[in-house]
C-alpha cells in the first residue's frame, strides 16, 4: 500500500454476541475487538507471550503466527484457534470469542474506615435578605450581593455571567430574599429562598481495572448512591503499561483511552442520577483520584514519560477545571478536582489512602500497603511519611499466571484443605474457569503446607514426592515443567504451574523488600508498628493467615492487620466533602519522602533474600 492509497475496509463479526464492525485493514483481532467495545483478556498487553487472548477464526484464510505455534496446544491449533493480539486480518472475517460486549461489573468494597470529618465543601449555600437600593445607596445589584455574601462569612469576589443575566429580576421578584450558591469564590446560582435543591458532588476512584463512584450531598455528607463498574479501558489491556503502549502505538491512542474512561464515569453518574431522581445540574463538584497514569489519561495528558526512567509525571499538584472541558456530560456544570500525586508510581489514590487511614495523624508509625501491579507502600505517622513503589508485577491480579484471571465470576477466590480434599470457593458459585489473586495466595499456602512446593519455591515432580496418593494424583508434568491440579476430574483443569509459583515468588519478594527498605530507612522493627493497613478491593479478599504464610505481609499479630477495602474512594469522598481534607491531601503529597527502589543500593539484595518461603523477616 502506498502512502496515498485508501485503507481497505473489512467487516469483522464477533460471535456468539453478534457484534459487527467495519474497520480499516490490516488490523489485529485484538484492536478490532477493542473498536467493537469487546474486552478480550490479554494481560501481556498484546505482546503475544501470555496465551490468554485465544479466539477461533472461521475459515482457513488466516495463518498461524510463531506465537500461536509456541503457546497453543495441537488441539487448539487444529480447531482454528489463534491469539487475537498476533492475528492480522486483511479480509472479512467471523471471530468466535468468549468475551461479552459489556465489561463485568466490579465489586465495590468499602468498609473499615469511618473517621469523623468536618463538613466544609468548596460549594456553600447561604440564604440572604439584602437591603434594597435607594437614592442614597445606588450600588449595583452584584455589588450588593457580594457584600451580603461576605457578611455571611463566605468569601466571593465575582458573579457568574449566567447569574448576572437573571439577577435583577430574581432579586426584585423575591423582595431581595434569595438563596445563593458559591463555589471557589464565585457566585454560581441565585434562586428564590424557597428553592431547596440538593447540592451534590461525586467522588470517583479511577482504578485501572475497576471504577467506583458515589453521589453525595455536600451539605449533609449523606451518600445517596454508589456504583462500581469495570473500566472500559480494559479492552486495550489489563495494566497501565498496556494502556501506555496504546498511546505510543496509535496516533489517537490517548484520546481513545480518555474516551473510554469518560464513558465509564458518565454511565455510572447517569445511573446514580436515575436512581435518586436528581438532575445533572445538581452536581457541583467531582473529586477524582487514581494512580498517576490513570489520572493523566482521565485528562488526556500523555503518560508515556511515567513508564520510563526516571518515571516523571507531567503534573504533580492539584488540578481543577470545568467538567465539560474533558467531555464529562453527566456532570457538565460541575468543577472537577484531580488529586495531587506523590511520584510517578505513587499517585493520587495513595494520597487518598493516607487520608482515609489517618496514618498522617497517628502518634505511632503504621504501614499502608496497596497491592497491584506495583505495590505502593507507605510508612508514617504525624511526624514523618515515607513511600515507595515496589514492582510486584501482575501476578496478584492474575497476570502471567497460566490459569490466572481477574476477580470476576468463574474465578477461584479461596483454596483450602479439609479431610484430604482440596476445597475451592468460586466467585459466582459456578464452575471454575481460572484463579484470581486471593485464590493464588491461598493455593500457594496450601502447596507449601502439603510440601508440594519447598522453601526455595521449587514445585516438586510427582516422582520426587513421597506424600499421600491423593496429593500425588494431582501432580504431573506440564509444558516442560510441573504442575498441581486444583480441580476435580469432572471440572475444567485449573493448574498451578512451576512458572506460576515463580511469578508469585517474585511478586511477594518485591513487596517484602519494599517494606523492609522503608523500615530500615525509618530505623524501626516490625514489632514497633502500630498497624498494617492493606488497602484496595483486592486486599479486602486476601486471607491474612495465608498471606502471612507465604510472606506477603509481615509476621505480626493479626489484630494489628486491617483489611480496609477501597480506601482510595473513601479518601476521595473526604476531599470532596471538606476543603480542609483537600488541602491536607495537597500537604501530604508534598510531605511524603519518596524512595525509588529501583535505584536503592539494598533493593536487589533484599529482593533476593525475600524470594524464599522459609526465611524469617527479621533475618533479612
Amino acid at each position: 500500500m502506498n502512502a496515498t492509497s485508501t485503507p481497505k475496509k473489512i467487516t469483522v463479526r464477533f460471535e456468539p454476541i453478534g457484534a459487527e464492525i467495519r474497520v480499516d485493514s490490516p488490523i489485529s483481532v485484538m484492536l478490532a475487538a477493542a473498536e467493537a467495545g469487546i474486552a478480550l483478556e490479554h494481560p501481556c498487553g498484546g505482546l503475544g507471550v501470555c496465551g490468554k487472548c485465544i479466539v477461533r477464526v472461521r475459515g482457513n484464510h488466516v495463518e498461524h503466527s510463531q506465537a500461536d505455534q509456541h503457546l497453543l496446544s495441537p488441539e487448539e491449533l487444529e480447531q482454528n484457534c489463534f491469539l487475537s493480539c498476533q492475528t492480522v486480518l486483511t479480509g472479512d472475517t467471523v471471530i468466535e470469542c468468549q468475551a461479552g460486549r459489556e465489561t463485568e461489573s466490579g465489586l465495590v468494597v468499602i468498609h473499615g474506615v469511618n473517621a469523623p470529618i468536618e463538613l466544609k465543601p468548596r460549594v456553600r449555600r447561604v440564604r440572604l435578605e439584602i437591603p434594597p437600593p435607594s437614592l442614597s445607596d445606588q450600588r449595583s445589584d452584584a455589588t450588593r450581593l457580594l457584600y451580603a455574601v461576605k457578611q455571611a462569612g463566605i468569601l466571593a469576589d465575582r458573579v457568574h455571567l449566567s447569574c448576572l443575566q437573571t439577577l435583577p429580576q430574581i432579586l426584585r421578584d423575591n423582595q431581595w430574599r434569595v438563596s445563593v450558591i458559591c463555589r471557589e469564590g464565585e457566585i454560581i446560582s441565585v434562586d428564590p429562598v424557597g428553592d431547596d435543591r440538593r447540592i451534590l458532588g461525586v467522588a470517583v476512584d479511577v482504578g485501572t481495572t475497576t471504577v467506583v463512584t458515589s453521589l453525595n450531598d455536600l451539605e449533609t455528607g449523606e451518600e445517596l448512591s454508589v456504583r462500581g463498574a469495570a473500566n472500559e479501558q480494559l479492552v486495550y489491556g489489563q495494566d497501565v503499561i498496556s494502556r501506555v503502549n496504546i498511546t505510543l502505538d496509535q496516533k489517537s491512542g490517548i484520546h481513545q483511552l480518555q474516551e473510554k474512561i469518560i464513558q465509564t464515569v458518565d454511565r455510572m453518574i447517569e445511573s446514580m442520577l436515575e436512581e435518586t431522581g436528581y438532575p445533572s445540574d445538581s452536581i457541583y463538584l467531582v473529586q477524582a483520584v487514581g494512580n498517576s497514569i490513570m489520572q493523566q489519561l482521565f485528562m488526556a495528558i500523555d503518560p508515556a514519560p511515567i513508564a520510563i526512567t526516571p518515571f516523571v509525571t507531567a503534573v504533580s499538584g492539584l488540578l481543577q477545571f470545568p467538567a465539560h472541558t474533558i467531555g464529562l456530560e453527566s456532570a457538565r456544570h460541575s468543577q472537577i478536582s484531580v488529586s495531587p500525586v506523590i511520584a510517578g508510581y505513587v499517585g493520587g489514590d495513595i494520597v487518598a489512602d493516607i487520608l482515609a487511614t489517618g496514618i498522617h495523624q497517628a502518634r505511632h508509625p503504621s504501614l499502608l500497603v496497596d497491592i497491584g501491579t506495583n505495590a505502593e507502600i507507605v510508612l508514617g505517622n504525624k511526624d514523618r511519611l515515607m513511600a515507595c513503589s515496589s514492582p510486584a508485577g501482575p501476578a496478584f491480579e492474575g497476570g502471567h499466571i497460566f490459569h490466572g484471571m481477574r476477580g470476576i465470576p468463574g474465578a477461584i477466590e479461596a483454596v483450602w484443605v479439609e479431610d484430604d480434599t482440596i476445597h475451592l470457593k468460586v466467585i459466582g458459585d459456578g464452575d471454575p474457569v481460572g484463579i484470581c489473586g486471593s485464590g493464588l495466595i491461598d493455593a500457594l499456602a496450601v502447596l507449601l503446607h502439603l510440601e508440594v512446593v519447598d522453601e526455595t519455591g521449587r514445585l516438586r515432580a510427582r516422582d520426587d514426592f513421597a506424600g499421600p496418593e491423593w496429593i500425588r494424583e494431582r501432580m504431573g508434568p506440564f509444558k516442560k515443567g510441573h504442575s498441581f491440579c486444583l480441580t476435580c476430574e469432572e471440572q475444567k483443569p485449573i493448574r498451578i504451574t512451576d512458572k506460576d509459583v515463580r511469578a508469585l515468588q517474585l511478586a511477594k519478594g518485591a513487596v517484602q523488600a519494599g517494606i523492609r527498605i522503608l523500615l530500615d530507612q525509618w530505623g524501626i522493627s516490625l514489632e514497633e508498628l502500630d498497624s498494617i493497613f492493606i488497602c484496595g478491593a483486592f486486599g479486602s479478599k486476601i486471607n491474612p493467615v495465608t498471606a502471612q504464610q507465604i510472606g506477603l505481609i509481615p509476621p505480626i499479630v493479626l489484630e494489628k492487620v486491617r483489611f480496609l477495602g477501597n480506601t482510595a474512594h473513601i479518601g476521595a469522598k473526604r476531599m470532596l466533602l471538606s476543603d480542609k481534607e483537600l488541602n491536607m491531601g495537597v500537604f501530604i503529597s508534598e510531605k511524603v519522602c519518596y524512595f525509588e527502589v529501583s535505584g536503592h543500593p539494598s533493593f536487589q539484595d533484599l529482593f533476593g533474600l525475600s524470594l524464599g518461603f522459609g526465611r524469617k523477616w527479621d533475618l533479612l
